[in-house]
């Protein structure tokens, strides 16, 4: 399991439960996350009203505020939190950077809408190694709705820029549908071909 360590207390006012959380700690696959402030959450009839939850994970700062029951009104704002966390989901990716942006979910427990516009700085990844990419800035703006997720992104950096949108399905046969295209400065294609014994 993941440890945790909780500091808070549990209590009846209002006719709600209200959560108050003075301190917290739970350690995901390694990665730690930490309750930055305290926080309270009230619970009433299958709602969950959290007034601001503050959480570092591994770095940075992820703050929650909204409610969550059968129908859902959430905002969540990323401040410089490192991407080393999807690692502990995704193990392998090797992905590097800070990510900051907004995400806000409405819609219904079975029906959720996210919409999120997310830019990160620094970001490099496994999959970049074998074509010595640069640190890329990279932005992103999309939709989740109906199990599938539209998006909008770009990236850059020493001379590379690439553009896609599109939608990719997350269920059943998994659609797939992308757009992409961008440019690359010859310095970086032909240290790729000499790599492979090709010289220009």
């Amino acid at each position: 399991g993941s440890p945790v360590d909780l500091k808070g207390r549990v209590r009846q006012a209002d006719g709600a439960t209200q959560v108050e959380l003075e301190t917290a700690r739970i350690s995901y696959s390694g990665l730690p996350i930490t309750l930055s402030e305290p926080a309270k959450v009230s619970v009433r009839n299958g709602t969950a009203e959290i007034g601001n939850l503050v959480l570092s994970p591994g770095g940075g700062r992820v703050s929650v505020t909204g409610s969550a029951g059968e129908n859902l009104d959430l905002n969540v704002r990323l401040n410089a939190v490192p991407l080393t966390v999807i690692d502990a989901v995704a193990p392998g990716t090797g992905l590097r950077g800070n990510v900051s942006g907004t995400v806000t979910v409405e819609g219904t427990a079975s029906a959720p809408i996210a919409r999120y516009d997310l830019t990160a700085d620094g970001v490099s990844a496994n999959a970049l190694v074998p074509i010595d990419a640069p640190p890329l800035s990279v932005t992103a703006k999309g939709t989740y709705q109906g199990d599938s997720v539209n998006f909008n992104a770009t990236a850059g950096g020493g001379g590379l820029r690439l553009n896609a949108d599109g939608s990719v399905g997350l269920t059943g046969a998994k659609s797939l549908s992308i757009k992409a295209n961008g440019t690359a400065p010859f310095s970086l294609v032909a240290a790729r071909l000499a790599a492979q014994g090709l010289v220009l």
